[in-house]
């Protein structure tokens, strides 16, 4: 195949998708490829995620951009160089309380008074697998999960 594109797939097994702050994920990784392949690491990522609006100027003029910004990243090495045939690899990982402003709600109060800010939005959490295979593309899955406060 060309540049690696229909190599294979990488899957994300969890027994769940609603998650806490301080929760262990327990999941596994499943490879699946059309035959053994030398790569440079098997990885899972927890990523959280920000939309933002920002001001911008260009010209003299103020206008609005819109961005992602990464919050939060923990990178998981699951195996290192070497082959690669298909299987299964666990994890486990713990999502970290960040103690920042706004995570569930981006209501803000000013005395009696309650806005959304339009410039913050809450975290959206992400597990990203990949296998880095060199001089092609990775191959790659993108899973959201929901975290929260959980009951207090």
């Amino acid at each position: 195949m060309v540049f690696g594109i229909g190599e294979g797939k990488i899957e994300i097994v969890l027994p769940k998708l609603n998650y806490t702050y301080g929760e262990k994920i327990n999941g596994k990784v499943v490879l699946t490829l059309n035959q053994p392949k030398n790569a440079k690491g098997l990885r899972i990522e927890l990523r959280a995620e920000r939309s933002v609006w920002k001001n911008k100027m260009s010209g003299g003029k103020s206008r609005q951009v819109h961005k992602i910004e990464t919050v939060y990243s923990f990178v998981l090495p699951l195996k290192g160089e070497g082959q690669f045939s298909s299987g299964e690899y666990n994890f486990e990982i713990i999502i970290p309380y960040l103690g920042l402003q706004q995570e569930e709600s981006p209501a803000m109060k000013i005395g009696p008074f309650s806005f959304v800010d339009p410039n913050s939005r809450p975290l959206a959490w992400y597990l990203i697998a990949s296998l880095d295979l060199p001089l092609s593309f990775d191959i790659n899955k993108k899973l959201q999960i929901s975290v929260s406060q959980g009951t207090q």
